[in-house]
């Protein structure tokens, strides 16, 4: 039987980035790891290349090891696990003026030599929490060394294995590192020249090589492909792999995607990379699998490498060359790289000019019509004559053609607001390029969870005289996948592959792909859509005229020249910035004073149609909830969020209610958000909606009905962007006036997490400042144990004040700072504001009763949070007000542990004469301790 070495290959955890997150993917990954060893045994070795951490700080580091590091150790064993780091495991503050121009003249920077060493110490500053953080593993601390990298040289299963991990990170600094990196290029060759009479050859490292500086790739290129090793690198964020020409010799790249790049409801898919060298069968065997979300387990990622390779659920990549030579046979020419043949993957459409004809049919006036009232655009409609195309249709068709012509890919993007006709002018430019030139093929993103993948930089084919245009509207989903790619087509040289793309400017400015970042790519083009010019708006009053009053609406009877200007008038007066002026001014001047009569005809229709034959939910039930949240101007309803209020499942809201609300011209899809097509039909909607009784809808239940089930979903461990946002939602309406409505949003967060303390202190605010401070008490009187949160004791200790308790007043807010309420220790704003109710409370216990403990604890109180750092000006004042109460009454300042001992017998002295009994889970006053005070007063050896 051939010997085999198995092996898992993570990349980029950026530990830090998401701690609640990330502790699910530590824990998944370890339970799919337990899964392989009981099938197959334990691997031979786990690679880990770079961004372990998110900053480099010593915590991340810390969360890593214990969290995942050091239980993946004992299932594989220490000596099994290797590391090597990223550019995220630098710490960009320590030494960030140093010059990579200067490092590259320098002749002895890299070498492996003392003198190199030495001259790399400077460096090491930004690599010392990772430094540190690795002798859990490997006490060899290889970055400090002479030889400046990581060497092992085993025998394994009786194969002979050299490994050389490598920090591609040296020159790391900013955001524009790509092309300016380099290991070292004395350093690898050192390395592979301490490992060269191995008969497999591993090298580790973090960037892939396009990213290293034009003076070194090429020569590491080539010391890869004398030694024809396998690299193993990560970074990009998805699996990939290819064979590289190095010096006339090959060798193969094998790239992991990142083991966390998201929650596992983000666009993003977390991943990792399973490989097995049989090295007489001359062959690895590769299974990249990644996070399935709706499943809750790691599945295989068909998408990572060529369908050419794929056998069964394994692809057999094959090893180039003699990078492994079969013992006892003549050396043999390097084997010649398969053909290519590139199919569309999944998601994608692959259109040359002659399928064009297939996708037009003709279209009917109603179809038109509804069109010109907000309908989306799709192929069909696009192309019909009777759609205008407008001037920007021409510019960016023309820039696409002359950009074929050119060594470097373009990349140009169509941008605007929802309603400004960017999908149709997308569909028409594509359809433009094609008719003109019969050399383009068009490659077009129709599945919203399709993919751009790194290879196609690799699989597409270069065919004389061929031009590729890669299309996708809602392209924020693919922008970090668009730079990378073409940033590698640009290093490959593919000047016949470019780039269309179509986005709302609100989600493409949000992406992690920064401006900066777009306008230093070569070939990079944007172009606005806001509004109409006169041409414009000349060819859509002409397209309206064809269908005369129909068509033309309010305008009907006006010369062209009148109606040319009123369209241009209505397109300018639209003041926002997010919301289409297009449409808007389509809308406005189509109907008119009809707008209500449109409306309430679209929500007769949408009444009448059930989502699913058994249930009660119809499309109307939808519309309410996209046109409640966009008439308040508040763009976060997710598709995730919306199809829970529904009672469906996420898989079936695009076919049973985001298709058929498109087709009625009433709703529009942003990535992951839900909109109406225009915020004029959703203030429409919800002025029908509030103010008549013909519909089943109550407006107040519909935004009730979604902060619950956000919330809800974030109780079942689901990730939303805008979570905050809901919960923050009743402080929108309570700042318009309506408080009843803000009141019931916040109540029904408590009631979906009765235990969450942030929530109902939240609500008890709303009552405080509605003037309901009964109410607002209450609701800490029937709270159960909450979860640790000190600024729910302070809120309950404000409420019963309001109502005259001082007692509980001093108590609670006593209880507030105490040991037991909560892990973390009290810290300096919370001190300050508790202390300052606290003084309040005495101050006003004092006058009532005349007990001077009280007085002695109000100056007590009020003294040690006057001694607190970083006081905000309103609690300094009432610290003040109240310190001066105290010395009015005869109190002298006491020294601070002194003071502290002071404030505790004011406490249990208030306790005793408490107004009312509590819950019974509120801490007793003989167990109350305040050693985190005490920590923070700098009071280490506690109270007298």
């Amino acid at each position: 039987m051939n010997s085999t070495l198995r092996w898992l290959h993570l990349s980029d955890f950026h530990t830090g980035r998401d701690d609640y997150g990330q502790l699910q993917l530590f824990d998944s990954i370890l339970k799919h790891v337990d899964q392989r060893i009981k099938e197959q045994g334990a691997p031979d070795r786990v690679f880990i290349t770079g961004d372990i951490a998110d900053r480099a700080s010593p915590e991340q580091y810390d969360k890593f090891a214990e969290e995942f590091l050091l239980p993946l150790a004992d299932r594989v064993g220490e000596k099994q696990i290797l590391l090597v780091p990223g550019n995220h495991d630098v710490d960009r503050e320590q030494q960030k003026y140093f010059s990579r121009d200067e490092i590259r003249r320098s002749a002895e920077f890299f070498d492996p030599t003392p003198k190199g060493a030495a001259e790399r110490e400077d460096l090491l500053a930004r690599f010392a929490a990772y430094r540190e953080h690795c002798q859990l593993l490997d006490k060899d601390d290889w970055l400090a060394g002479e030889a400046g990298c990581l060497l092992h040289r085993q025998e394994i299963n009786g194969i002979d294995v050299g490994i050389l991990g490598l920090n591609t990170a040296w020159l790391t600094k900013d955001k524009a590192d790509q092309g300016q990196l380099t290991p070292g290029k004395a350093l690898v060759e050192k390395g592979l020249e301490a490992i060269s009479d191995t008969k497999v050859k591993i090298v580790l490292g973090h960037h892939p090589l396009d990213w290293l500086h034009p003076d070194d790739r090429k020569p590491i290129e080539a010391l890869f492909g004398q030694h024809q090793v396998l690299y193993l690198h990560g970074h990009m964020h998805q699996n990939d792999a290819g064979i590289t020409h190095g010096a006339g010799n090959l060798f193969l790249a094998l790239q992991s995607g990142a083991a966390f790049q998201a929650r596992e409801d983000e666009k993003w898919v977390n991943r990792l990379l399973w490989a097995e060298l049989e090295p007489e069968a001359r062959e690895l065997a590769v299974e990249p699998w990644k996070w399935h979300k709706g499943h809750q387990e790691w599945k295989l990622d068909f998408e990572a490498f060529s369908e050419q390779y794929r056998q069964s659920d394994r692809w057999l990549l094959p090893l180039p060359g003699s990078l492994v030579p079969q013992q006892g046979k003549p050396q043999t020419a390097p084997a010649a790289q398969p053909e290519k043949k590139f199919k569309e993957p999944m998601g994608w459409e692959l259109l040359a000019p002659e399928s064009l004809e297939k996708l037009a049919s003709p279209t009917e006036e109603a179809e038109i019509l509804a069109y010109f009232d907000g309908r989306q655009p799709v192929w069909r409609l696009a192309l019909s004559p009777q759609v205008p195309r407008r001037a920007v249709v021409e510019r960016i068709a023309e820039s696409i053609l002359a950009a074929g012509e050119a060594d470097r890919p373009g990349v140009f993007l169509l941008l605007g607001a929802g309603g400004e006709g960017k999908s149709t002018a997308f569909f028409q430019t594509m359809e433009r390029v094609l008719r003109t030139d019969g050399n383009w093929r068009l490659l077009h993103r129709r599945g919203e969870n399709a993919a751009l993948n790194r290879a196609w930089a690799e699989e597409l084919p270069r065919e004389e005289g061929r031009r590729w245009l890669i299309a996708s509207d809602d392209a924020d989903q693919v922008a970090e996948d668009v730079y990378a790619l073409a940033f590698a087509l640009q290093s490959k040289g593919r000047g016949d592959v470019h780039f269309l793309l179509c986005a709302r400017h609100t989600e493409w400015r949000s992406t992690k792909v920064e401006q900066r970042q777009w306008e230093n790519l070569p070939g990079y083009r944007e172009e606005i859509l806001r509004g109409l010019d006169e041409a414009d708006a000349t060819a859509i009053v002409a397209a309206w005229e064809r269908y005369q009053d129909r068509g033309l609406g309010e305008l009907a009877g006006k010369s062209r020249e009148e109606a040319v200007a009123a369209l241009l008038a209505a397109s300018r007066s639209e003041v926002s910035e997010d919301e289409g002026a297009f449409l808007g001014a389509l809308l406005r001047l189509r109907l008119g004073d009809q707008m209500k009569a449109y409306v309430r005809k679209l929500l007769d229709r949408l009444g009448e149609q059930k989502i699913l034959p058994t249930k009660p939910e119809t499309l109307l039930d939808a519309f309410g909830y996209v046109a409640a949240m966009h008439a308040e101007n508040k763009p976060f309803l997710s598709k995730l969020v919306l199809a829970s209020a529904l009672g469906i499942e996420p898989r079936e809201l695009r076919g049973k209610v985001l298709w058929p609300l498109g087709e009625e011209a009433a709703a529009d899809i942003s990535g992951e958000m839900v909109y109406t097509r225009h915020r004029a039909i959703a203030e429409a909607a919800m002025d029908i909606l509030k103010n008549t009784t013909r519909y089943p809808v109550e407006p107040e239940e519909l935004y009730e009905d979604l902060v619950v089930a956000a919330e809800e979903l974030k109780q079942k461990g689901h990730f939303l962007i805008a979570l905050e946002k809901w919960r923050f939602l009743c402080d929108h309406f309570f700042d318009q006036g309506e408080h009843s409505l803000a009141i019931r949003l916040a109540r029904a967060l408590v009631r979906v997490d009765t235990t969450n303390s942030y929530l109902r202190v939240k609500l008890s605010q709303l009552l405080r400042k509605a003037g309901q401070p009964e109410l607002a008490l209450q609701t800490f009187r029937d709270a159960p144990r909450p979860e640790d949160h000190r600024a729910f004791f302070h809120e309950w200790a404000t409420a019963e004040g309001n109502q005259g308790n001082r007692a509980l007043n001093a108590w609670l807010d006593a209880v507030a700072l105490a040991d037991a309420t909560a892990r973390r220790p009290p810290d300096n704003r919370t001190t300050a504001m508790c202390l300052a109710g606290f003084a309040i409370a005495c101050r006003e216990l004092y006058r009532s009763y005349n007990t001077p403990l009280f007085i002695e604890g109000c100056g007590a109180a009020s003294g040690l949070g006057l001694a607190l750092p970083y006081l905000d000006p309103k609690a300094k004042r009432f610290l003040s007000e109240n310190q001066a109460a105290a010395r009015e009454a005869g109190v002298e300042e006491f020294p601070p542990a002194a003071a502290l001992k002071k404030v505790k017998e004011a406490a249990v002295a208030a306790h005793g004469q408490r107004e009312a009994d509590l819950q019974e889970w509120v801490q007793p006053a003989e167990e109350i301790t305040f050693k985190g005070l005490e920590s923070l007063l700098g009071l280490q050896d506690g109270l007298p």
